[in-house]
C-alpha cells in the first residue's frame, strides 16, 4: 500500500499515431474507443512507489486522498472509463483530482512532462519508450521483452512528476490551485447545450441558407 502523502497516478494506455491518439480522438472519444486498452498504471507518493496491471492495483490505498497526475485530464477520463467498464471501484467516479502540468504551466510556462524537468530542473527525460510502443500492444511489448523497461519508465515518470509536486506546488496559489480542479472538472463535464433549441436553429439557418443562396444574381440569372 501507498504510504498518507499524496499519489500520483499514471497510465499508459495503447495509441496509434496514425489513426488513434488522444491529440486526434480527445479524452473521451479516445477513452471510449473499442481500441482503448490502459494496460499499465504507475503509482508514487514520494516514498513508495507501485507498478502494475490496473486492476491488481490496491485502490483502497488512495482512498478519500486528492489524486494527482500529469495531464489529470486523460488519468481522470481513463480512470472514470475503468468504472465504467467495472475494473476499478465506483468511488473513483467522484475522487478529486488536481494536475502537474498545470502547476508546471503556472511556474514555468510549459505543460509536457519532459519540458517541465528540462525548464525546472535542467535536465533531460528520455521520452524512447513511449515512442516504442506507437501501434504496439501490452502483448506485443512482453512478446519483444520491452514490458520491463517500460515499466521503468512508467514509475520513473510518475517519481518526476511527484518531485514537481514536492518541490513546486508550495508556491502554486490556492486560488490557481481552485481553477485547475474546476477547469478539470468543467472539461470533464463538457459544454452544457439545449439540443432542442440548437435544432430549431439548425431547421431555421438550413433555410437561410437555401433562400441566400436561390437569391444570388447569378443564382437567379440561371
Amino acid at each position: 500500500s501507498l504510504h498518507d502523502a499524496l499519489p500520483i497516478l499514471d497510465f499508459e494506455t495503447a495509441y496509434s499515431k496514425k489513426d488513434y491518439s488522444i491529440r486526434d480522438y480527445g479524452n473521451w472519444k479516445y477513452c471510449h474507443d473499442p481500441r482503448f486498452d490502459a494496460y499499465m498504471l504507475s503509482a508514487y507518493d514520494g516514498e513508495e512507489g507501485w507498478v502494475g496491471e490496473p486492476k491488481d492495483f490496491n485502490w483502497e490505498a488512495v482512498k478519500g486522498k486528492l489524486l494527482l497526475a500529469h495531464n489529470a485530464a486523460f488519468d481522470s477520463a481513463v480512470t472514470q472509463r475503468l468504472v465504467e467498464l467495472g475494473t476499478a471501484p465506483a468511488w473513483l467516479a467522484d475522487a478529486p483530482w488536481n494536475c502537474t502540468a498545470n502547476l508546471s504551466s503556472f511556474t514555468a510556462s510549459v505543460r509536457s512532462l519532459a519540458d517541465a524537468v528540462k525548464v525546472l530542473e535542467g535536465r533531460k527525460l528520455d521520452k524512447g519508450m513511449r515512442d516504442a510502443m506507437n501501434g504496439k500492444s501490452w502483448a506485443r511489448a512482453k512478446q519483444e521483452g520491452i514490458d520491463k523497461k517500460l515499466a521503468q519508465y512508467a514509475l520513473d515518470d510518475s517519481v518526476e512528476a511527484h518531485n514537481l509536486w514536492k518541490k513546486y506546488s508550495p508556491k502554486w496559489p490556492q486560488f490557481e490551485r481552485d481553477l485547475s480542479s474546476l477547469t478539470l472538472k468543467q472539461c470533464a463535464r463538457g459544454v452544457a447545450i439545449n439540443v432542442e433549441l440548437l435544432d430549431q436553429y439548425r431547421k431555421i439557418l438550413q433555410e437561410v441558407i437555401f433562400n441566400l443562396e436561390r437569391n444570388l444574381p447569378w443564382t437567379s440569372r440561371g
